[in-house]
């Protein structure tokens, strides 16, 4: 199908309102990143997270 951006003004994991959209937007067939903050220093800038591709800034 087609990319889905997904902005979150907080950091991520957890949110269970995102993720429910998230997991309904694949089940759709389609990808879905998600761009939000890191505030911890150590967390990777790109992961994957039960299929939402998750990029940290």
């Amino acid at each position: 199908m087609s990319n889905v951006l997904m902005i979150l003004d907080a950091e991520f994991p957890p949110d269970p309102r995102v993720e429910n959209e998230a997991e309904t937007l694949m089940s759709q067939g389609h990808t879905v990143h998600l761009m939000c903050f890191g505030y911890n220093v150590s967390t990777d800038e790109f992961f994957d997270y039960n299929g939402i591709k998750v990029h940290r800034k």
